[in-house]
């Protein structure tokens, strides 16, 4: 056998080697092959000889038991091979069985290495033509993107796009541009319907070249199927970029009648949520004179779904004396949000035409601020008297409104009447606006103006509670406790003790206490429900938050005293990380920590930073109303619960229709306000809130809890997305027993942070707090530590209030932690 073999392997290698002499000694040779034939495998490299008599004797004998190692390794090599090697070897490879050479193929194609599957796809493509239809389609869809492209090639020369519509279509969406961009130029010269809306959905695509493809192939469609385009655009409003949507509103304008174009798309604005509908509406208004007319004329159409939408597009963008006469009928709405639009509208326009309507709209408690401020922007002298009649509201953010208006106005007129609001008007804070604006006044008239002073005489109060208020206010306390059967009680460095040289209070004290601050439907809700909160203003002192309520001994109320002015970022140590929230224009930051903490003090002090700097619209729900933010930077809307709305569910509801830019939430009370506020946060709002929680972490955790079960895992999907900021603050003793200070918590919405969140992993944030310090987390122990180093607390305010007690205990006295030095 041994020479048998070596009697084979010396023909093989004397044939491989073109070793004779005559075309007879050849022909010997191969006769010895045929009659011993050599296993397939040995016969590749005779496949490939350059004697044609070779070649085709060793085809044979391959083709005769062909192995399927030796077949695998011809058809790893075939992509290797020269054109016309290949060319020489396609006989074979058509002349193998069908089911061998498939089955290898597939093998090679689902290989893990780039390389051989690249060359079993242009194997593949080789094939005999009944053999390559199996892989042509596959290609398509699976292929690398040099062999989508050769599919695509061969479909087109083929004429099968349409036979093959489905697989063409798929291939548009591929990630590689060259591929859709073949993909649209095969589509395009098919009549299916179905184009229309591939056509359509890549008017959006990141690649240029595409977007010119399916632009040039829908102004074509324009002209041939309308009806079929005009739908197919309007629904494709709804996703891509703002520069497609206005292709988008070209291309309809361009070849349909804008009486049915415009109504169509804003009857789809109808329900799509805020973001979107005014994306959409931002690209009808790039049409311009195109819309204008027809949007005039539904806007005077009453009950029509299209009548809203057309008034939203109209209402920004448009400088067109037209829109002042409807916008102007606009003002008697039964619609309040209406209403207030067409203010808006009429101020933006500047037209004195507007005046005698907006001055009739003074008398509208829902649209006044909004007239005023319309009023204002026309600067109309005429305007004057009626908004100075409105100084005598008994309300101060109405009369900070007015304040606001005039000071816009260069009229010499005003000195008598800003004098007169700074000397006498109850509000200390009316007062010091109207001197700043009386100021500025002189200052832009190049006239004197005289001094103004600020100050109320104390001895002017006349309500006993209104001296009490004033008193703890001197005293630096922060809050006011009556109750039955005590003296009054003052919390001064969050330590409450009795006032001195006051008896305990009877029940009729009390109740003529607190009576005599509540308006006739305040005593009623206590009354009817035992408990009320409010604000209430000592003239020429400040503001108040308070709660009154019934008990078994009779009325008791508590009082906070709220500062003049919100504190500034430094006032409060901050992190300056923190001004992140001037460049954010969607998301929610929740400002969480115990009861007393100075969350709202916090939450006022980012509303205070966004008016001075971000022109936006600011639109606040509270209960009540403590800061008063007159309008710098900003338009500032204020909205009190239980006096201009229901609840505060109800009121972010009502804000979504009122285009404002930041929303703030005094309180997260319920998941129903949870929902509303991550909604408008997710729609393009920003929206900042407060929530009664103990840690940062602890905030995520009561965010998802509040929901069902079954409705948490969109929520912390929809958390992880909309979180900027979490801030968690507690007020701890200063280390100089005067005053307090805060320490705070913060959670940045990180990509990390959100997946943890998502993921239901918050057990997992509290570590990359520690590491985020740059970003501007900070986890308690850290800002504690931040604050003994500073020396603003003491050590062992810091163990007492510390998650890991063990970190301060050597810089503690241990008689003053019990010699727990050791704990954790």
């Amino acid at each position: 056998m041994a020479l048998f073999g070596s009697s084979k392997r010396s023909t093989l290698q004397t044939l491989s080697g073109g070793e004779w002499s005559t075309p007879e000694e050849r022909d010997g040779l191969l006769a010895e092959l045929k009659q011993s034939p050599p296993r397939a495998g040995e016969l590749l490299p005779l496949l490939l000889h350059t004697d044609p008599a070779v070649r085709r004797t060793a085809a044979e004998l391959f083709l005769a038991r062909p192995e399927p190692g030796a077949v695998r390794e011809l058809l790893e090599s075939f992509p290797r091979r020269s054109p016309q090697v290949r060319q020489a070897l396609l006989p074979i490879l058509g002349r193998l069985p069908a089911p061998l050479l498939v089955s290898t193929t597939d093998e090679l194609i689902d290989s893990s290495e780039r390389e051989t599957r690249q060359g079993a796809w242009e194997l593949a493509l080789a094939l005999p033509a009944e053999l390559r239809g199996r892989y042509l389609l596959r290609a398509l869809g699976e292929g690398p993107p040099a062999i989508r492209l050769r599919a695509l090639e061969e479909l087109v020369r083929g004429g099968r796009v349409e036979a093959h519509l489905p697989a063409v279509m798929a291939a548009a969406d591929s990630g590689a541009p060259e591929v859709r961009q073949a993909a649209l130029r095969a589509l395009a010269s098919a009549k299916d319907p179905r184009v229309l809306g591939v056509m359509v959905g890549h008017l959006a695509d990141s690649d240029e070249a595409v977007q010119h493809l399916a632009e040039s192939y829908l102004r074509r469609a324009a002209q041939e199927q309308p009806q079929a385009l005009r739908a197919a655009m309007t629904r494709m409003l709804t996703g891509g970029s703002d520069e497609s949507r206005r292709l988008a509103v070209d291309i309809l304008l361009a070849n349909g009648d804008p009486a049915v174009v415009v109504p169509d798309i804003l009857e789809l604005c109808e329900g799509l949520p805020g973001w979107l509908r005014s994306r959409i509406l931002d690209a009808l208004r790039s049409a311009g004179e195109r819309v204008l007319k027809v949007a005039l004329g539904l806007m005077q159409q009453a009950g029509s779904p299209t009548r809203v939408p057309a008034i939203m597009m109209l209402s920004e963008g448009f400088e067109d004396p037209r829109l002042t006469e409807p916008f102007c009928r606009l003002l008697g709405d039964p619609d309040w949000w209406l209403r207030v639009t067409a203010c808006q509208v009429l101020g933006q326009l500047a037209d004195t035409r507007a005046v005698p309507f907006l001055v009739r709209t003074l008398e509208d408690p829902e649209a006044r601020w909004a007239a005023v401020d319309a009023l204002a922007q026309i600067g109309a002298p005429e305007s004057l008297k009626p908004l100075s009649q409105l100084l005598r509201d008994p309300r101060p953010e109405v009369r900070l409104d007015v304040l606001q208006a005039f000071s816009r106005f260069s009229d010499q007129r005003l000195v008598t009447v800003l004098q007169s609001v700074s000397e006498r008007d109850p509000d200390l804070e009316v007062r010091e606006r109207a001197g700043e604006i009386l100021k500025d006044l002189g200052r832009r008239l190049e006239i004197d103006t005289p001094d103004t002073g600020t100050k109320t005489d104390p001895r002017q109060l006349a309500n006993p509670i209104d001296k009490l208020l004033l008193k703890i206010r001197e005293m630096g306390a922060s809050d006011l406790h009556l109750t039955v059967g005590e003296p009054p009680l003052v919390r001064i460095d969050g330590y409450l003790r009795r006032l001195d040289g006051v008896g305990p209070l009877a029940p009729e004290h009390t109740r003529a206490y607190i009576a005599g601050i509540l308006d006739e439907d305040q005593q009623r809700r206590l009354d009817e429900e035992g408990g009320l909160d409010f604000s209430h203003i000592t003239p020429g002192v400040g503001r108040y938050r308070a709660n009154a309520y019934v008990q078994r001994l009779g009325t008791c109320a508590s009082f906070r005293v709220i500062a003049q002015k919100p504190p500034t970022f430094a006032e409060l140590r901050l992190p300056p990380q923190l001004r992140d929230l001037l460049d954010y224009h969607q998301g929610i930051i929740v400002i969480s920590g115990p009861s007393g903490s100075g969350k709202s003090t916090t939450l006022n002090a980012l509303v205070h930073i966004l008016n001075e700097t971000r022109p936006v619209h600011i639109l606040t729900l509270e209960d009540p109303i403590e800061f008063v933010h007159s309008a710098k930077t900003a338009l500032v809307n204020q909205r009190q619960v239980g006096r201009d709305t229901e609840s505060f569910a109800s009121g972010l509801r009502a804000a979504l229709r009122e285009d404002p830019d930041v929303i703030v939430v005094g309180e997260l009370r319920d998941a129903d306000t949870m929902g509303m506020a991550l909604k408008a946060a997710e729609t393009g709002h920003l929206v900042l809130s407060t929530l009664h929680t103990t840690s940062a972490v602890q905030t995520i955790d009561r965010l998802v809890d509040s929901f069902p079960p079954e409705e948490q895992a969109q929520v912390r999907t929809s958390l992880s997305e909309s979180l900027k900021y979490v801030i968690c603050q507690r007020l701890l003793p200063h280390k100089s027993g005067r005053g307090r200070v805060a320490a705070f918590e913060i959670i940045k919405g990180t990509l990390s942070i959100g997946s943890k969140i998502r993921k239901g992993e918050t057990f997992l944030i509290p570590g990359l707090m520690q590491i985020g310090r740059q970003l501007g987390m900070r986890t308690r122990d850290q800002a504690l530590a931040e604050l003994v180093e500073a020396g603003l607390i003491t050590p062992e305010t810091a163990w007492r209030n510390a998650e890991k007690p063990s970190t301060f205990a050597a810089q503690c006295d241990p008689a003053a932690i019990g010699g727990a030095g050791g704990g954790a």
